[in-house]
């Protein structure tokens, strides 16, 4: 059975010498339809609305000199079950800071660490609990342009 799905979002930046600022939201909603049996004929029923959320916010800065810049973001994701169902349901929290090196013509290094938390469901229990869970990643990459 098809459904409806409306995703849609606003962003901006805005430079100011060295800083950037920039920051952005997305929505986007799923209308739920099971299917039902009606006396050998199938037929789809709506039962609802899905929702899922996102909004970002960063900001850089360019004045280390020597193609050095220091980027820093915040992003915070939801999503949401018509029927209030935990397997369903989440929500994410990152904090991002990378510092990027142009150290030649054609060579980037970059090094940066991310903070991020995250509902979290155990399906072993009748209670249907969600705990929050933190995970952190530390990112090395250098890149070669040719």
């Amino acid at each position: 059975v098809d459904e409806t799905r409306i995703v849609w979002g606003i962003g901006a930046t805005y430079e100011l010498g060295v800083w950037e600022f920039g920051g952005g939201y997305t929505k986007g909603t799923t209308e739920q339809r099971d299917t039902v049996a009606n006396g050998g004929d199938t037929i789809a029923g709506s039962t609802g609305e899905d929702t899922a959320t996102r909004w970002d916010f960063g900001v850089s800065y360019t004045g280390l000199g020597g193609g050095k810049t220091i980027l820093v973001g915040i992003r915070q994701e939801k999503w949401e079950d018509d029927m209030n169902n935990p397997d369903n349901e989440s929500k994410t929290r990152s904090i991002d800071v990378q510092h990027n090196w142009d150290v030649a013509p054609g060579f980037e290094f970059d090094i940066g660490y991310t903070n991020y938390r995250y509902t979290h469901h155990t399906g072993l229990d009748a209670t249907d609990t969600q705990t929050m869970r933190t995970a952190h990643g530390l990112k090395i990459q250098t890149k070669f342009t040719f």
